[in-house]
């Protein structure tokens, strides 16, 4: 079964309040963070403490983040920014972060070396992958610090395999730079090796529970708070944002346990009441039959007060449910956008590529005789310096020349689209490159744009024909 992406596991905690989810995000990152606390801070039980301070932050911050992240998304770049700050946080604090970079810079001062040592790269390392960029960080986070192989940091990055390499390779290059701006000295390989053996400490056992659980209990301590009833009209119905509805389902539960609890202390009192039924003794004070009194009067208020409070969490109920529904339609119209966007812009680019396909094509037959080229190996020089890409195409006829004495072609078809293209709306679409370098685009219902290509070939045939006539017809003398 496939693991669930970070955002699955994020939304699932913010929104259900599973513990098990964000569990499984505590121990899927303990390593990572624990060895980039423990690699700035050089004390074991400091690093916890900073680690779990990490993780506390996100179990907080949790609604608003997991509201910015795609399905698919990772957080590992968001947690490693996060530990830098905590880390840093904690060295101001403590007065301790000047010491260390200066007992750090004088032995990198002292020694240089192509095969750094990790005692020389460790105090320095985060520092320097501090200044790489979020794109090149997030590789190398990837690849060294969580052990992925291109094809896993490919498919994170949205990308493919060769080019996450050629980004670790990059971003490898950039932060060997950066190393040598400390005195550290080395090559890319060399660096590699390093991080492999060294950038990941396995954490103590038992690390991961123990920090979901404390951090779990400190977001709480730092979030719990009275909920007030808002006004319903302050609820703006652009506001969609998944933290109302997450909202509401906290306030909802808080008040369906209140209700209980009342619910419960209301059948005691009723119960007590019923025993004061009894005729009263004449030696009863008079004190105790105002007691009675003012308990009853107390039971009548709490009644009246439980009977609003239904109706307040109904209304709030569905203003939940209406708040749900308008941000399902929202992503839903959000999606919709995005695919006719995509699919404008490939439209785009296809017709931009056939229109060089045809220029580099008529270049090519000024040269050759008025003959058109077969393939695209004949003109491909031409396509590299005009930027057009050839892929997606195929040639549609091959080797009709010109004609010789109109300069225009005995056929209508160039090249087309290999495959057609199906749009938002459910048709099809396919591109063609006409001869005279013109593009056009068919639409068809069914994918099947045979019709139309006949069509457009009988239509050339008749036009030729006409022409040959008008060249072979003897004048009429006046």
């Amino acid at each position: 079964m496939q693991a669930k992406a970070d955002a699955q596991l994020l939304r699932e905690y913010s929104r259900q309040g599973s513990e098990a989810a964000f569990g499984e995000i505590v121990a899927r990152y303990t390593n990572l963070i624990y060895s980039a606390v423990l690699r700035q801070v050089g004390s074991a039980d400091i690093a916890e403490e900073v680690a779990q301070s990490v993780f506390t932050d996100l179990a907080r911050k949790a609604p608003s983040l997991a509201g910015k992240l795609e399905e698919n998304a990772t957080i590992v770049g968001w947690l490693y920014r996060s530990s830098r700050y905590a880390v840093a946080k904690h060295l101001r604090a403590e007065q301790r972060r000047h010491n260390r970079e200066s007992q750090a810079m004088q032995e990198l001062d002292s020694t240089s070396s192509t095969s750094p040592d990790w005692e020389r790269v460790r105090p320095v390392l985060d520092e320097a992958m501090a200044d790489l960029s979020e794109e090149d960080r997030q590789a190398m986070l990837l690849r060294f610090f969580q052990n992925q192989g291109f094809q896993a940091v490919g498919a994170a990055l949205g990308i493919s395999d060769d080019a996450a390499q050629k980004r670790v390779g990059r971003a490898l290059e950039k932060l060997r730079a950066r190393l040598a701006h400390h005195g550290i000295t080395t090559t890319a390989a060399m660096l590699s090796v390093v991080l492999s053996t060294h950038a990941i400490q396995t954490a103590p056992a038992g690390l991961a529970a123990k920090l979901a659980g404390a951090s779990l209990a400190g977001a709480a301590s730092k979030t719990a708070t009275t909920l007030t009833i808002m006004t319903l009209t302050s609820f703006k119905t652009g506001i969609v944002a998944t933290g109302i509805a997450a909202g509401l389902a906290v306030w909802l539960a808080v008040e369906h346990r209140s209700l209980n609890q009342m619910q419960v202390e209301n059948a005691a009192l009723r119960q007590q009441v019923s025993q004061l039924g009894h005729p009263v003794q004449p030696t009863q004070p008079e004190a105790a039959a105002n007691a009675d009194n003012a308990e009853l009067e107390r039971l009548r208020r709490e009644h009246v007060e439980l009977v609003r409070l239904r109706g307040q969490v109904g209304v709030l109920r569905d203003t939940l449910e209406k708040k749900q529904g308008e941000l399902a339609s929202t992503q839903s119209e959000n999606a919709k956008m995005t695919a006719i966007l995509k699919a404008e812009a490939v439209r785009v680019e296809t017709i931009n590529s056939l229109k060089k396909i045809g220029l580099a094509a008529h270049l090519y037959a000024s040269d050759n005789g008025n003959l058109l080229p077969t393939n695209f190996a004949q003109i491909q020089d031409m396509l590299d310096n005009i930027g057009a890409r050839t892929n997606s195409f195929e040639f549609y006829d091959y080797g009709k020349p010109l004609s010789a004495d109109t300069n225009t072609p005995t056929y209508s078809f160039l090249a087309r689209e290999k495959q057609a293209r199906q749009m938002p709306d459910g048709k099809w679409s396919r591109v063609y490159l006409f001869v005279d370098g013109s593009v056009q685009e068919a639409g068809s219902d069914d994918g099947s744009f045979d019709a139309w290509e006949q069509n457009w070939i009988a239509t050339m045939a008749w036009r030729e024909a006409q022409h040959a006539a008008r060249q072979t017809a003897t004048p009429v003398s006046p």
